[in-house]
């Protein structure tokens, strides 16, 4: 890779290999990065439309898609973004964030699809059917249950949860 990073995610999309998001201990990052197995080679792709770390990352549809959990902290007067959950705690004015974005690679653009019905950070990611699965994570408490996002509707849908989380 080009960049070295912690908490990115990896997604397989036809011959390709997607690293998403990450943090290089001074930031997090918003950089992909594109592997070519049959050059060997790292290429950069096209940016996420925000910085994502601890992010889930799977493949379907023609799509790499990027889900994760940010708070936004109202800290004097100043916005900040914090990724980790844990640092919200004790901050009256934190919101969570729940977003979700696709990567086309026949138009080169990322797209933002509709907020999931929670806060997921560390989330386990899968399409199965067309469809994207969020499994677990956390929002601060470790979580049981399971989104389900359907491309056509653009909608998320809470599935049966696991047995323990």
């Amino acid at each position: 890779m080009n960049i070295c990073r912690w908490g990115a995610a990896v997604g397989a999309l036809g011959p390709f290999l997607y690293i998403c998001g990450g943090s290089d201990d001074a930031s997090r990052l918003e950089t992909v990065e594109r592997f070519d197995p049959f050059s060997n080679v790292w290429v950069p792709s096209v940016p996420m439309s925000s910085s994502r770390n601890g992010v889930g990352v799977t493949a379907g549809n023609g799509r790499i898609y990027a889900i994760d959990c940010k708070y936004l902290m109202k800290l004097s007067r100043i916005m900040k973004f914090v990724h980790f959950p844990a640092f919200s705690r004790g901050f009256d004015d934190s919101m969570p964030l729940n977003t979700a974005e696709y990567y086309d690679p026949k138009n080169g653009k990322w797209m933002e699809i509709a907020r999931m019905n929670q806060c997921r950070f560390g989330v386990g990611c899968a399409v199965m059917n067309d469809v994207v699965y969020a499994v677990g994570g956390s929002d601060g408490t470790n979580l049981r249950t399971v989104d389900r996002y359907d491309p056509v509707t653009n909608t998320w849908t809470i599935v049966a949860s696991m047995s323990t989380a």
